[in-house]
């Protein structure tokens, strides 16, 4: 039996699968040719599809905070905390790229891959965590 949690979590998961492999495109692009204005569109591209997942997420996790256990409750609050970070960092990493070396570039593309990174990571097993209540919450019931 599939629940709400589930497409959650397949939603959220197919996203950032879609991301990573954007997030690929750029590093690779880094990686490979040093013309800054083929890495500004790679990172472009991918700053667009990152904006339109914090969005989605935005809206699923914000009605939930009402309702979530106290927990549950503080840690959706950081992930939306997060997402705003992560749009005052993508506005920034776009204006610098106008300006940085290809070094530079690399180091702060690379940064923030590795942060976003960590946060997929952790949004991944709080709607696991989530999931696994829901279950046991079927089966009380």
């Amino acid at each position: 039996m599939s629940t709400a949690t589930d497409s959650i979590q397949d939603l959220i998961s197919t996203q950032h699968r879609r991301i990573d492999s954007m997030v690929a495109e750029i590093i690779g692009a880094v990686s490979e040719t040093e013309d800054l204005a083929l890495i500004r569109k790679a990172f472009g591209r991918m700053r667009e599809s990152l904006e339109s997942h914090l969005q989605d997420e935005d809206r699923l996790y914000e009605p939930a905070l009402s309702s979530a256990r106290l927990p549950h409750r503080h840690v959706l609050q950081g992930f939306l905390d997060a997402h705003k970070v992560f749009r005052s960092r993508l506005a920034e990493i776009d204006a610098d790229l106008a300006h940085l070396s290809h070094a530079e570039a690399a180091r702060e593309l690379t940064d923030f891959v590795g942060i976003f990174e960590a946060h997929e990571a952790a949004e991944e097993r709080m709607l696991g965590h989530l999931e696994a209540e829901a279950r046991l919450a079927a089966v009380d019931s």
